[in-house]
C-alpha cells in the first residue's frame, strides 16, 4: 500500500541508450561552457527540506507473501533489491531459497492470484512487454513462462483465477468483449472466452468465482437483469443466468461457499434484504435457505466448515452481527451465542478450525478484540483468555500448527508478535519475542511441510522471511533476501492531506509511530506528530475535511473501528466525535463536506446501514439525518456537494437505483431530487457533482442519451440534461474530470467524432462547447486541470509531442501548448498540477533531470524545472498541496527517501548554506543543474556542474530515446 504513490505518480522509468557522435557536439559543447561560465546567478526559487520525519536508516525489506504449495514447491513473491518484487521459491533451507525467474527486467513483476493447477503453478505478473497476463511454472526459470497475452499492448488485469475440474477459469477485458468469463487448458489454444455474456464491449463485470460440484458460481450483470447469480459448466450453452431478483435491480450475490454438496451465498430478492441463499446449480434447486432477519438482511458472510457445521457471522435485526451456525437444515440453523450483547457487533472475523474445533477472533464490548473458541454451543463457545487485559491484543492471522493455533497478538507489552494457543488460558503463551522492546508485526502465516512460514521484522534485517517448527528455539529467520540498507521514508502526505490558513494536516511515518496524523506549518519546529492515534499500529487516517480552524476525519484507534474524528493540531483537542456502531469495521465516515458549521458524510451501523450522517462536532449532535433505504440494507451516499445551504448527494433508496438526492439537514428535507433514469431499479448513477456558480453541473445516464451532461436547481423540474455532447448510439460523452475557472466549468468529453477534447460550459446550452479539437487524429484526452491566473492548465496529448503542458483561457486560439518538456513524441507526463502563490507547480520528466518538480508562468521560457532534487534519479514529487501560497510536497532524495519539501524564494531559505541538502554544512553542495537561473545556491560551480552533466549526456555514446510505460 505506501508504494500506491510511485505507481500514480511515475509513467516511465526506464533509460535506454544510442549513439551521439562527440566531433558533431564538440563546438556546441564549448559554447555551452563559456555560456554557463559567465551566465550571472538570478534569485529565484529552490527547494528546501521542511522536515526529516523518518531520519531512521533501516534494513531493505525482502519479505514474503502470496504463499502457494505447487507440486511439493512452496512459492511466494519477494524483492530482493535487486531484481524487484518476483516469484520465488523455497524447499524450506536458506540455499534453496530462490528467485526463479526475473520475469520483469525492468522492474518488478508483481506475480499475483497464485493458484495450482494440476501440479503447475499459474499465476498472474507483468514482464514489461505484454501488461499483467496469465503466466505458468514448474519452479524453473525455463518452465516459467507467459501463457497468453489477452489483450494485446493494453493493461487489463487478470483476477478470480478458479480452478475447476480440467480448466483452469478467470476474469479478464480483452479489449474487445468487455470484462467476461474465461477458462484456459493450459496453453495459448486452449484458452479462450467462455461467454460474452453483454455482447460488444460494455462487458458484465463477472466477479466472486466459487467452484463447487463441477458448475462455477459467480455474478455478473448482462444489463437488463442487474447483478445476479450465473452458473456454468464451462460451456456457452451451460452458462445461465438464474434471475433471483426478477427486473432489474440485481439480487447483488457473494460470499460464495460450498458446503455439503450445496453453494451457500447471500443474496437480495428485494423483499427479504441479503439473507442466507442455497443452490444445487438448478434452478428448482436455488432458493433462500433461512429468512434469518424477517426485519431486514442478515448480511451472512464468512462461511466456515468444522466438524460438520457450517460457522458464519450474520445479524437477525435485533443482536447486531454475531456467530452462527448450521448443519444444513434450516432448523438447524441458529445463533451460536450473542457475544456482545446488545444491538452492537462483536466483530468476529479469523475463524479457524483447528482439530474439530471453531478458533477466531471476537470483541464482547469488555475485554476489547481477544481469541475465542467454539464447539458450536452457546456455554461452549468461550473468550480463551485476555491476552491484552488493556484493551484487547487486536489479534489476527489464526492459523492451525501442530494441533494448536498460531496468530499474530499483541499483550500491550511486546507489540505484535507470534503466539500460540491449545485453547487453555495456560497453554496460551507468546511463542517468541520476535522483535525485543518494538514488534515484529508477523503476517501471511501459512503451513507448509511440517513448518509455519510467515514474515516478520527483527529491527536489524528488516521484513524478511521466517519459520517455525512451532518452539521458541525452532523460530528463525529463513533468509535474508534483500540485506541491503535503505534510507527510510515517512510516506509523508501519503493519501490524504488537507490545508488550512496556516497549517497543513497530514499523514506520514516517523519510523515509531505508525501511519498517523501529523500537522506542518511549513518549518521544521512546526512540523510534528499530532496524536499517535492507534498505539497498536497504522491509524489510516483519512477523508480530512476542513472546518474553520480544526478538521474531521476518519481512523482507526485500534479498538473502536474507523470513526468520525476530530482536529484542532493539539493532542487534547484531536479525539472521536462518536462512536458509530457498525456490523465490521466502525462507522467508516466517509464523503465528508462541511456547510454552515455542519459536516455532513456517509456512515454505516448496524440498523440502517449504509446512510447519510451529519454532526455538529459533539457526540449529541452526531446523528442520522435519514434512512433512505429503509432497515439494514444500504443507500450508499457518495458525492455530497454543497450548493447553496443545501447538500446533494447520489443514493438509492433500495427502488428507484442511484439517483440524485438533496437534504437541507433534516428528515424531511432529504428527498430524491428526480428519477433520472425512470426503469426500474436502474439508476442514472450521477457523479462529478460540481457547485457552478449555484446551480449543480453532473454526469448521469437517463437510460436514453447515455452518460452525459446534467444540470440540476433542486427542483424535479429543474433538473435536466444540459447537453446530449455524443449522439452516436448512445454511448455517452466519457466526461471524468471537471475544472471550475472563472465561472466556468472545463471538462473532457467526446462527440463521438473528434474524440476526447477539451470543453467547457457556463451551465448553459449555448454555452457548453467545445473549446479546442487539440488532436485532430484521435483525442488529446485533457486531464489534471488546474486554474492559474488567466488560463486553465492541463496535460494533454498529440501523436507529435506526446503527454504535455497545455494552458487554455476559454477560446480555440488561446488553447496551446506551453512547453515540449520531453522533445519529440516522448511524455513528459505532467501531474498534480497546483496553483500556489499564482504559479503553477507540477511534476513532470524529462531525459536530463529525470521526474522533478516544475513550475510555469504559461510561457515556453518560463517553464522550467525548480530544482533537480534527486541527481540522477527521479524524486517524483507526490501529493502537492498549497498552504497559503507556499507549495508543500512529498518527494525523494538520495539521502531522505520520501519526506516533506517546500518551495521557497533564495532569500528566504531557513538553511541558506545549503538549501537543498538535508545532511548539513559538510556534506557536498547542491549542483541544481536544472533550476530556473541557477537559483540553488551553487553559483558558478553549480554551472559547471550542469555543463559536464550535460555534457555527459550530449557528449557520450547515450541519448534517452524511449521509456517503458
Amino acid at each position: 500500500m505506501r508504494n500506491l504513490w510511485v505507481k500514480n505518480r511515475i509513467t516511465f522509468k526506464n533509460i535506454c541508450r544510442t549513439s551521439t557522435s562527440f566531433q558533431k557536439l564538440s563546438h556546441i559543447s564549448i559554447i555551452i561552457l563559456v555560456l554557463l561560465i559567465v551566465q550571472p546567478t538570478a534569485m529565484a526559487e529552490t527547494i528546501e527540506l521542511v522536515k526529516d520525519i523518518n531520519a531512521v536508516s533501516a534494513p531493505q525489506n525482502g519479505g514474503a507473501s502470496h504463499y502457494v504449495e505447487s507440486n511439493g514447491i512452496l512459492y511466494f513473491r519477494s524483492n530482493d533489491g535487486e531484481h524487484g518484487t518476483e516469484l520465488w521459491k523455497t524447499d524450506g533451507t536458506a540455499n534453496g531459497t530462490q528467485m526463479v525467474k526475473d520475469i520483469n527486467p525492468f522492474g518488478s513483476s508483481n506475480p499475483d492470484r497464485m493458484v495450482d493447477f494440476n501440479g503447475t503453478l499459474y499465476f498472474t505478473a507483468d514482464d514489461g512487454v505484454h501488461g499483467y497476463e496469465l503466466w505458468k511454472s514448474d519452479g524453473s526459470a525455463a518452465g516459467t513462462q507467459l501463457v497468453i497475452e489477452v489483450n494485446v499492448g493494453a493493461y487489463f488485469e487478470i483476477h478470480s483465477l478458479t480452478v475447476l475440474g480440467d480448466m483452469l477459469y478467470f476474469v479478464v477485458d480483452d479489449g474487445t468483449h468487455g470484462r467476461e468469463l474465461w477458462k484456459s487448458d493450459g496453453t495459448e489454444q486452449g484458452t479462450s472466452l467462455v461467454k460474452d455474456i453483454i455482447l460488444g464491449r460494455a462487458g458484465s463485470s463477472v466477479k466472486y468465482l466459487a467452484a463447487g460440484d463441477g458448475r462455477l458460481f459467480f455474478s455478473a450483470n448482462n444489463n437488463s437483469s442487474g447483478d445476479e447469480l450465473w452458473i456454468s459448466d464451462g460451456t456457452e450453452q451451460g452458462t445461465v443466468m438464474l434471475d433471483l431478483n426478477p427486473g432489474s435491480g440485481g439480487s447483488n450475490p457473494g460470499e460464495f461457499f460450498f458446503y455439503n454438496g450445496l453453494m451457500y451465498f447471500q443474496a437480495d430478492d428485494a423483499v427479504h434484504g441479503k439473507e442466507l441463499w442455497a443452490s444445487d446449480g438448478t434452478v428448482a434447486g436455488t432458493q433462500m435457505f433461512a429468512d434469518l432477519n424477517p426485519t431486514g438482511g442478515s448480511l451472512p458472510r464468512y462461511f466456515i466448515a468444522v466438524d460438520n457445521l457450517m460457522y458464519f457471522t450474520a445479524s437477525d435485526g435485533v443482536h447486531s452481527t454475531e456467530l452462527w451456525r448450521s448443519d444444513g437444515s434450516p432448523a438447524g440453523t441458529m445463533m451460536v451465542k450473542d457475544i456482545r450483547e446488545g444491538n452492537s457487533s462483536s466483530l468476529i472475523n479469523y475463524m479457524t478450525d483447528v482439530n474439530g474445533r471453531l478458533y477466531f477472533r471476537a470483541n464482547d464490548g469488555v475485554a476489547g478484540e481477544e481469541l475465542w473458541s467454539s464447539d458450536g454451543t452457546t456455554a461452549g463457545t468461550v473468550m480463551v483468555t485476555n491476552i491484552n487485559p488493556n484493551g484487547g491484543s487486536g489479534i489476527g492471522s489464526l492459523t492451525s500448527f501442530n494441533n494448536a493455533v498460531y496468530l499474530v497478538a499483541d499483550d500491550g507489552v511486546h507489540g505484535k508478535e507470534i503466539w500460540v494457543s491449545d485453547g487453555t488460558l495456560e497453554g496460551t503463551v507468546l511463542l517468541k519475542d520476535i522483535n525485543p522492546g518494538v514488534e515484529a508485526v508477523p503476517s501471511g502465516l501459512f503451513v507448509w511441510n511440517e513448518r509455519l512460514f510467515f514474515a516478520a521484522d527483527d529491527g536489524t534485517h528488516g521484513r524478511e522471511l521466517w519459520i517455525s517448527d512451532g518452539t521458541m528455539q525452532g523460530t528463525q529467520m529463513l533468509k535474508d533476501i534483500n540485506p541491503a540498507m535503505q534510507t527510510e521514508s515517512s510516506y509523508v502526505l501519503f493519501g490524504d492531506r488537507v490545508a488550512l490558513t496556516d497549517k497543513v494536516f497530514m499523514t506520514a511515518m516517523d519510523g515509531i509511530h505508525g501511519e498517523e496524523l501529523w500537522v506542518s506549518d511549513g518549518t521544521e519546529q512546526g512540523t510534528r506528530l499530532v496524536k499517535d492515534i492507534n498505539l497498536f499500529g497504522d491509524s489510516i487516517v483519512m477523508e480530512m475535511t476542513a472546518a474553520g480552524d480544526k478538521i474531521y476525519f476518519t481512523a482507526e484507534d485500534g479498538i473502536n473501528g474507523l470513526q468520525l474524528w476530530v482536529s484542532d493540531g493539539s493532542d487534547q483537542g484531536t479525539h472521536i466525535v462518536k462512536i458509530i456502531e457498525a456490523p465490521q469495521f466502525g462507522g467508516y465516515p466517509t464523503y465528508m463536506v462541511y456547510l454552515n458549521g455542519t459536516l455532513y458524510f456517509a456512515a454505516e451501523d448496524t440498523v440502517s446501514g449504509w446512510e447519510l450522517w451529519k454532526s455538529d462536532g459533539t457526540q449529541a449532535g452526531t446523528e442520522l439525518v435519514k434512512d433512505i433505504n429503509p432497515g439494514p440494507d444500504l443507500s450508499l451516499p457518495r458525492e455530497l456537494t454543497a450548493v447553496g445551504d443545501k447538500i446533494f448527494f447520489t443514493a438509492s433508496d433500495g427502488e428507484s437505483g442511484e439517483e440524485l438526492w438533496i437534504s437541507d439537514g433534516t428528515q424531511a428535507g432529504t428527498q430524491r431530487v428526480k428519477d433520472i433514469n425512470s426503469e426500474p431499479g436502474a439508476g442514472s448513477n450521477p457523479m462529478l457533482l460540481t457547485n457552478l456558480d449555484g446551480v449543480l453541473i453532473f454526469v448521469a445516464n437517463d437510460g436514453i442519451h447515455g452518460s452525459e451532461l446534467w444540470r440540476s436547481d433542486g427542483t424535479e423540474n429543474g433538473t435536466l440534461l444540459l447537453k446530449h455532447i455524443n449522439t452516436s448510439l448512445n454511448p455517452g460523452s466519457s466526461i471524468w474530470e471537471f475544472a471550475l475557472h472563472h465561472n466556468q466549468l472545463f471538462f473532457n468529453a467526446d462527440d463521438g467524432t473528434h474524440g476526447n477534447e477539451l470543453w467547457k460550459t457556463d451551465g448553459t446550452l449555448a454555452g457548453t462547447v467545445m473549446v479546442k479539437d487539440i488532436d485532430p487524429l484521435g483525442g488529446s484526452s485533457p486531464m489534471y486541470f488546474a486554474s492559474v491566473g488567466e488560463n486553465v492548465f492541463f496535460a494533454a496529448r498529440d501523436l507529435e509531442h506526446g503527454w504535455e503542458l497545455w494552458k487554455s483561457d476559454g477560446t480555440e486560439q488561446g488553447t496551446m501548448m506551453v512547453k515540449d518538456i520531453y522533445p519529440g513524441d516522448q511524455d513528459s507526463s505532467p501531474m498534480e498540477l497546483t496553483e500556489a502563490g499564482g504559479v503553477l507547480y507540477f511534476g513532470a520528466k524529462e531525459p536530463t533531470t529525470g521526474f522533478e518538480l516544475w513550475k510555469s508562468d504559461g510561457t515556453e521560457e518560463g517553464t522550467v524545472v525548480v530544482e533537480d532534487l534527486y541527481l540522477g534519479a527521479d524524486s517524483n514529487p507526490a501529493f502537492l498541496i498549497n498552504m497559503n501560497g507556499t507549495l508543500l510536497f512529498a518527494a525523494d532524495s538520495s539521502n531522505t527517501g520520501m519526506e516533506l519539501w517546500k518551495v521557497v524564494p533564495d532569500n528566504q531559505s531557513e538553511n541558506p548554506s545549503d538549501p537543498g541538502n538535508p545532511s548539513g554544512p559538510d556534506s557536498p553542495p547542491n549542483t541544481n543543474p536544472g533550476s530556473s537561473g541557477g537559483g540553488g545556491g551553487g553559483g558558478a560551480f553549480g554551472l559547471l556542474v550542469l555543463y559536464f552533466v550535460l555534457a555527459r549526456v550530449i557528449i557520450r555514446p547515450g541519448r534517452v530515446v524511449s521509456y517503458r510505460c
